[in-house]
């Protein structure tokens, strides 16, 4: 048999008529047993998933930094390539290299 623990906060917010019918009639298609049943239901749902969501857009931005890092290692090896290729011809020319015609 569950836990429950008491309720002793109260959260309040004012609808027109138009919202409050909207309400019932989600109530009444999702099976819930009153409106404040239904509100509550959905406001910690909400809370949840932007909590969910704030967590994961941290380890995107995470994974999205490690791979910048890992671009700027390859770069870093492609110039230096770039600049022992140019040595070993000796004139420093980078004919073709990065130009239009």
């Amino acid at each position: 048999m569950p836990v429950y623990r008491p309720r002793t906060r109260l959260v309040n917010f004012r609808v027109n008529e138009e919202e409050y019918a909207t309400l019932l009639a989600a109530c009444s298609q999702n099976g819930a047993r009153s409106v404040s049943d239904f509100a509550r239901l959905a406001v910690m749902r909400q809370a949840g998933a932007d909590e969910k969501n704030a967590v994961s857009m941290q380890w995107r931005l995470a994974a999205l930094g490690h791979k910048m890092s890992e671009l700027e290692c390859r770069v870093l090896q492609l110039l230096r390539l770039l600049e022992a290729t140019e040595s070993e011809r000796g004139d420093g020319s980078r004919e073709g290299v990065g130009t239009t015609r």
